[in-house]
């Protein structure tokens, strides 16, 4: 089955947040666009079997199941992606720094 994967707008946002930090940080458009490039592939895998990726550690804090994809453009994996997954639609939810707390429930 293939999902058909949505980004909330809450995840978009932190998305361009993380852009605009990797741009300030390094003064360079180049690692900014294979930040979020390499971001995107990651993102289309969850089009194909979404149900892969483990449970987020606050899961049970919600009513639903929260899934995380960690993604980083290096050796190190610095960003959580967490999703739901609702019937044939993954719900990109947000997007979080590992270093942030746990997201809760109010937050989305």
């Amino acid at each position: 089955m293939r999902y058909r994967v949505v980004i909330l707008p809450r995840a978009k946002l932190r998305i361009r947040q993380a852009v605009d930090f990797y741009l300030e940080r390094s003064r360079s458009v180049d690692v900014a666009s294979r930040w979020l490039n390499g971001l995107s592939r990651e993102l289309t895998l969850l089009a194909e079997s979404p149900e892969r990726f483990p449970l987020a550690r606050e899961s049970d804090a919600f009513d639903f199941p929260i899934r995380e994809l960690l993604y980083g453009s290096g050796r190190e994996k610095t960003h959580r992606v967490l999703f739901r997954i609702v019937e044939s639609t993954v719900e990109v939810l947000t997007v979080r720094h590992r270093a942030q707390h746990d997201v809760a429930p109010d937050e989305l």
